[in-house]
């Protein structure tokens, strides 16, 4: 007899995997990825097949699993099958025969059909994604072709010609921005020259005629100066200034030949108007072909495409906005290795023949910027230095001057000045340097700008920019303050440029502060050497 218990059990068993089992194909689950494809990238993609898979790889473990426990409890268990009235039952024989029953039916019914439907969804999954790849790619490759053909046109110009024949400005199919930007440059010096050559002979033509005209007047003047001197000799004017008798046509004559100076000078001023014009087109032609193809951000940009450039005042284009170009201290480390140099200097303090700046400023002034980097003191721009330090790191250093201990750096691995809207937030980090005190990320870490008019410090009892004089970034108050006023003695707790320096302070009558992107120099050392 089969065992009742052995019976329920077997039957419970096999009702619990067939309810497991679920035949109809459900709806796609991943439909809502597929809407989503065009805004994953090929990696995440990837990672999500790869999980697919890792996961499908679990599910059929567990099945294996599964598989074997049955295994183990239809051993255990020792059913017994009649085999008929009056016959005797064989018990390991109706065991295998209920193993064989169960493994079968396992094996054909549910496990191969799993597999079957796992290896399905994983190549339906595959084939929808390389078919959205397709489209991604598809799209990707048409946006650029229609970036490439609208700067092609923007270049020519609707009806515009890049010959002197008319012709439009033509560019092969194919053609990359590089190229398209070399052929734009390329026209406007054409244009550029032949506006120059234009003029240069209007002008030598004009001087010419200037010359000549000259000529004329000079010998003009001498009869002129003949004439009065003999009707000054003759007598011949009356002395009330009119001419009387034959000494009339004397006099109109005199008249005449002024008008006619007068209007020689009207003549001269002209031309020399237009001389003035010429110079000042001169001026903005060399500009503008001395303008190169590429806008530099700051001076790493110049040091690294110009290994021959010197220290000095430079454009730079934080915003890379041809209309907003900054003038700027270059520091090109001509003196040192040459990986020194491209160092952007934001702020510098010192004695100079123009006197001392005033830090003492508005809000507005500090984020513009203000000061002459070629002649003095001057404070870079809070809006350009978020401009240069959002779009990757930099470094910063500060070389400091005691009064009477000589020089000290500070160097920092990030830095980063937050936009307007976060009130210039100053992020800074990785100190080194000789002096004793981490001062500038120790107290003004995380700290926004303050200035006279605009309070953002912590200090409740008043304004730390009002105390001290100028804009920073004020905590409560200070470790640092570079834009205080000038030290006039060596007074180590006035309200002076200082930076805490155990025991006491630095007291500074030099300041250069300068950045860069970070690891700067070994790239440049790289780049040099290839």
């Amino acid at each position: 007899m089969f065992p009742l218990g052995s019976l329920v059990f077997l039957i419970h068993l096999t009702s619990v995997i067939c309810d497991d089992y679920d035949a109809t194909p459900m709806e796609d689950p991943l439909e809502p990825v597929w809407k989503r494809m065009n805004s994953l990238s090929e990696d995440v993609l990837t990672g999500f097949k790869n999980q697919m898979e890792a996961f499908l790889r679990e599910a059929e473990g567990n099945i294996d699993s599964k598989f074997h426990n049955l295994m183990m409890e239809v051993n255990n268990t020792g059913l017994v099958i009649s085999a008929g009235a009056g016959s005797n039952p064989d018990p390991n024989r109706q065991v295998n025969l209920v193993k064989d029953g169960v493994t079968a039916w396992i094996e054909n019914f549910y496990r191969d059909t799993i597999r079957k439907e796992n290896d399905a969804a994983i190549e339906k999954a595959s084939g929808r994604i390389l078919v959205k790849l397709d489209a991604l790619e598809n799209k990707l490759i048409e946006h650029i072709n229609v970036k490439i053909n609208a700067l092609a046109g923007a270049g020519a110009g609707p009806g515009s010609n890049a010959s002197g024949d008319g012709g439009a400005l033509a560019l092969p199919a194919g053609t990359s921005v590089g190229d398209v930007e070399a052929a734009i440059m390329n026209h406007i010096t054409s244009k550029l020259t032949d506006i120059e050559n234009s003029i240069t002979n209007h002008l030598i033509e004009l001087a010419s005629s200037l010359s000549t005209s000259q000529a004329k007047l000079d010998n003009i003047q001498k009869h002129l100066s003949k004439i009065a001197e003999e009707i000054s000799d003759a007598g011949l004017s009356s002395p009330s200034g009119t001419s009387t008798g034959g000494s009339e046509s004397c006099v109109l004559l005199v008249n005449k030949v002024t008008e006619l100076v007068n209007g020689s000078q009207l003549t001269t001023d002209f031309l020399e108007q237009q001389e003035t014009r010429w110079k000042e087109m001169q001026s903005v032609i060399a500009e503008v072909r001395d303008t190169p193809s590429y806008l530099p951000r700051d001076c790493s940009d110049i040091h690294w495409h110009h290994h021959e450039a010197v220290s000095g005042v430079y454009q730079i284009y934080p915003s890379l906005d041809r209309k907003n170009s900054i003038s700027v201290w270059c520091d090109m480390g001509e003196n040192k290795e040459l990986s020194d140099g491209g160092w952007t200097v934001i702020l510098r303090r010192r004695e100079t023949d123009f006197g001392h700046e005033d830090f003492n400023r508005t809000w507005q002034e500090y984020a513009a910027g203000f000061g002459d980097p070629a002649e003095g003191e001057w404070w870079f721009s809070l809006t350009a230095l978020h401009s240069l330090t959002y779009r990757q790191p930099y470094s910063i250093q500060f070389v400091l001057t005691d009064i009477e201990l000589g020089t000290f750096y500070a160097e920092y691995d990030s830095f980063r000045v937050e936009d307007e809207a976060h009130l210039f937030r100053l992020i800074v980090d990785g100190f080194s340097g000789n002096v004793t005190n981490d001062a500038f990320k120790g107290k003004h870490h995380g700290m926004p700008f303050s200035t006279p008019d605009v309070d953002n410090d912590n200090y409740d009892k008043g304004s730390c920019a009002v105390s001290n004089n100028g804009g920073w970034w004020y905590n409560a108050c200070y470790y640092t303050t570079l834009t205080s006023p000038f030290p006039t003695s060596a007074d180590r707790d006035a309200k002076t440029i200082r930076w805490v320096h155990d025991p006491s302070w630095l007291v500074l009558k030099d300041v250069t502060v300068k950045i860069r992107p970070a690891g700067y120099g070994q790239r440049f050392d790289k780049h040099s050497t290839e």
